[in-house]
């Protein structure tokens, strides 16, 4: 609807043809704001009456084909024809788009056709120029055949009723001479397949004149599509499909397809139904065709539902706005077939892991089949079972099937492994047969190896300048994953922190995937003491393990590992008297006996013997011939042995004992007795004798 200036306003008349017309209208002001959205709903013959403002554009959007008719009024409706009220009404009818074209030729009433108002001044034609949003970026508006200057010309957008832009609409006022002969005025939209609405209107004193620039009425182009809502479209979970008759009018020589739109109701899409096609075809010639929509059995015990049917307008055709609801008819109970549990558990030398399938109903004649496939988890196929696909087949009646999946039983120490069966329902199921909740199960492989670990060797002799020493641990299996077992270090001869480092509760050994022994470092001190070789002992303790090698790693024999820590130092001492003749006089109460080692004494000392034969003298009567032991603390080199003299009143020649050195039971094997092991005492006598003549 385009604006008629000097007129107060235009009157708009809409009559419609079929029941059910809803008549949409947005107008926009000049400048280009919305300003009025109304609607209006007629039945077959009805009519509605609007004025709307000189300066507005209209926008007017109906489901059903209707007429559209303008009145243009004067400035004052009743009163005589003067110099301000110039004109009378008249009526113009509006043509839709789909009657429009892109090529106009106009003629502009001649001067002796004014009568007896041979006013050039006040003849004003005015020509409005409407344009489709969807052609106005693909060509301009040419008048008189590029002759006209269209620059200043402003077009204004047009917005439908949800605001969107729909058209561009402008003004033009021609420099048109009544009096001259009369000449044709051409107006053109480029662009191939473009639409351009034209409507003239001119006034001048009391006559007023407008119709459309062009308007074809062999054959209107845009086709109408209506849904046929009698009766109403149903469908049902049996028949698995709803098929919606929608009816074209208009042209139908042609094959057309449009597009259509469902929306939910209390029936949810991809739930309850779905859409595989949104389009409905017509053959050449076809009034009528249908369109599908696919029912989902479900399975739910529920009410019949419904969703919303709607054809889908575009720029090339007219559609009723019908918002048709549908009806899905809930007469079938579905089959769901799914796993009995969703976790299995299967030892790893069972052979094989059976599966359980459960259907909520028997199978109907002529059964089904469920396609099952598996997908690798911490288990792999084949090194931990077969993951070739299966069918599993549900013959007619049956509610439970059974699988049977390949299990390899290997030789490896692994922990627990899984792996995951997932349900398919092949091409050709029956339509009542879908697949539950429970359509994916995992399958744990419980393994079957104990690992028995023990040292080997249980004994070990490592020299004290080793520094790390190594106890190797075995075991009866590889593992696929680490685990570590625990030594516990305990004296014997050999003391912690002195010897070897034991600052720790225990030391760990790891056995490493793909391995079957470990070591553990134990530290051992070299220290310059002159020792024994000194002994200390390793336990094998089980420490933190994986869950599932709970119970599956245990300790063997031997547990017990012994380790000799060999003395690095030089170890032969020899002892020895100093020399070999010793001489005490009667009355000196001991001799010292002097001896000697060529190195010092090793840790914790050690002991001689010196014991003693009668020479000349005699024991108990010249000396203390009691053996004597003689001590060599730690690092000492020399010892002395006192050895008492008895003085006797008895004159006497000089004496003679001796001493020899031996090592008592238990001395080191590096303690030697030296050359020297045997020293001679002379005792020389004090005793006088006076001699007188008598």
């Amino acid at each position: 609807l385009t604006p008629l200036t000097t007129r107060e306003g235009s009157g708009f008349k809409f009559l419609a043809s079929q029941d059910g017309t809803s008549v949409k209208i947005s107008c926009n002001d000049a400048n280009g704001d919305n300003v009025i959205s109304e609607s209006l709903s007629l039945n077959a013959g009805g009519s509605d009456f609007k004025i709307y403002p000189k300066t507005y554009w209209c926008f007017v959007e109906s489901n059903r084909p209707i007429l559209v008719v303008t009145i243009s009024l004067g400035y004052t409706y009743d009163a005589p024809i003067t110099e301000s009220n110039l004109a009378d009404p008249f009526m113009l009818m509006i043509p839709p788009l789909g009657q429009l074209s892109n090529d106009y030729t106009l003629v502009f009433s001649q001067s002796d056709a004014i009568g007896s108002f041979n006013d050039a001044v006040n003849f004003v034609p005015q020509i409005n120029f409407i344009v489709p949003v969807a052609d106005f970026d693909r060509g301009e508006l040419i008048l008189n055949n590029g002759a006209e200057d269209t620059s200043s010309i402003n077009f204004i957008a047009i917005h439908d009723s949800s605001g969107e832009v729909a058209a561009y609409g402008a003004q033009f006022v021609p420099d048109v001479d009544p009096t001259a002969p009369t000449s044709p005025f051409s107006a053109q939209f480029s662009g191939s397949g473009t639409t351009l609405g034209v409507l003239v209107y001119a006034w001048y004193r009391e006559n007023t004149y407008g119709y459309p620039g062009g308007m074809r009425v062999d054959s209107i182009a845009v086709p109408i599509y209506c849904p046929i809502s009698e009766p109403q479209p149903v469908g049902s979970e049996t028949s698995g499909e709803i098929l919606v008759p929608i009816s074209r009018t208009g042209v139908v020589e042609g094959e057309a397809c449009v597009q259509f739109e469902v929306g939910n109701g209390t029936a949810i899409i991809n739930e309850d139904y779905r859409v595989e096609d949104d389009m409905c075809c017509f053959e050449a010639g076809e009034r009528t065709t249908e369109c599908r929509i696919v029912v989902i059995a479900d399975g739910d015990a529920e009410e019949d539902e419904t969703l919303h049917f709607k054809i889908v307008p575009t720029a090339d055709n007219c559609v009723c706005d019908d918002n048709l609801v549908v009806t899905i008819i809930k007469d079938v109970q579905p089959i769901m077939v799914e796993f009995g549990a969703i976790r299995y558990r299967v030892d790893e030398d069972a052979g094989t892991a059976e599966l359980e399938l459960v259907a909520s109903a028997p199978a109907p004649a002529g059964g089904y089949s469920v396609d099952v496939s598996f997908t690798d988890g911490s288990a792999g196929s084949p090194g931990d079972y077969d993951s070739t696909a299966q069918t599993v087949n549900f013959p007619a009646g049956a509610t439970t099937a059974t699988l049977s999946v390949p299990i390899v039983d290997d030789e490896l120490l692994e922990t627990h492994e899984t792996f995951d069966a997932s349900l398919a329902l092949p091409d050709g199921t029956p339509f009542q047969v879908v697949l539950g909740r429970r359509d994916e199960a995992m399958v744990t492989i419980l393994d079957d190896e104990i690992a028995e670990v023990h040292y080997d060797p249980a004994s070990y002799e490592w020299n004290e300048s080793v520094g790390t020493g190594n106890l190797t641990i075995v075991s009866n299996v590889t593992s696929t994953v680490d685990y570590s077992v625990n030594t516990v270090l305990s004296n014997g001869t050999a003391y912690g922190g002195l010897d070897f480092v034991n600052d720790a509760a225990y030391y760990q050994a790891t056995f490493a995937a793909g391995s079957s022994s470990a070591q553990v470092g134990v530290v051992i001190i070299d220290d310059t003491d002159i020792e024994e070789d000194e002994m200390f002992e390793g336990m094998l303790v089980l420490g933190d393990l994986h869950p599932d090698l709970e119970g599956r790693v245990v300790i063997g024999s031997p547990d017990t590992a012994t380790i000799t820590i060999l003395d690095n130092e030089p170890k032969d001492i020899t002892v020895q008297f100093d020399q070999t003749e010793y001489s005490v006089a009667e009355n000196g109460g001991f001799v010292s006996l002097q001896l000697i080692a060529d190195k010092p004494a090793p840790v914790g000392g050690y002991s001689v013997m010196i014991s003693f034969a009668d020479g000349s003298a005699a024991g108990l009567q010249d000396y203390d011939n009691m053996s004597l032991t003689v001590f060599f603390d730690e690092g000492q080199t020399t010892a002395t042995a006192d050895v008492k003299i008895i003085d006797d009143t008895i004159l006497e020649r000089l004496e003679t004992f001796t001493g020899q050195l031996s090592l008592p039971e238990g001395t080191a094997d590096f303690i030697k007795i030296g050359p020297r092991d045997t020293a001679t005492i002379n005792i020389t006598d004090n005793d006088a004798v006076e001699v007188n003549f008598d």
